[in-house]
């Protein structure tokens, strides 16, 4: 099962899920405080909107790698037409670093909050900033984000799609992309 997979059936079924997760703290939460506790933990981050727009955003980054990592599990692996893929997601995963792509998935979370009649808050949380004290000789000050959806797509965001690019180019440089299109050579189709 992938991660795309497990990561939408969780969106899908969240609503039976936190009624579960309600029972349970109802039923067996009077008896055992520790599983009271825990489902009360649970619900607190799975009806957060920290959570729902975190969630879609890694539903979107896995809908994009899903065709490459099956392409590259495959039976019969067609060796360059997975590292046009990779080529293809590489790219497409670059254009999700933007700040309209970032409120058109804000935009689509709080749409999807709304349509499954979720009641909890449909805004991230305003945290308070921690003051950096100023070093002996150091001139500048460290400017800080104080609106919260800001400080989530900088800090967030950017930060999920930064290391998913850097992490797909690591893995894929034109090195190994050329020794892969060498190995294709070798194959049965070539």
């Amino acid at each position: 099962m992938s991660q795309a997979y497990a990561l939408t059936t969780v969106l899908e079924t969240l609503d039976s899920i936190l009624e579960t997760l309600e029972d349970i703290k109802s039923f067996e939460g009077q008896v055992d405080f520790k599983t009271g506790a825990e489902c009360t933990g649970l619900l607190c981050f799975l009806q957060s909107f920290n959570f729902l727009l975190t969630a879609h955003i890694f539903k979107r980054v896995f809908d994009l790698i899903e065709p490459v990592s099956r392409a590259l599990q495959a039976h019969n692996i067609d060796i360059l037409m997975a590292i046009e893929l990779i080529k293809k997601t590489g790219k497409n995963i670059k254009c999700l670093r933007s700040s309209e792509m970032f409120f058109n998935i804000y935009e689509s979370v709080r749409k999807f909050a709304k349509d499954n009649n979720f009641e909890f808050e449909l805004t991230l949380p305003t945290r308070r900033h921690r003051r950096v004290p100023r070093q002996p000789g150091e001139l500048s000050n460290d400017e800080q984000i104080n609106d919260p959806v800001m400080a989530y797509k900088v800090n967030t965001y950017f930060v999920i799609i930064d290391k998913v690019s850097s992490e797909l180019h690591k893995r894929f440089n034109n090195n190994s992309i050329m020794i892969a299109k060498d190995l294709s050579l070798l194959t049965s189709n070539n």
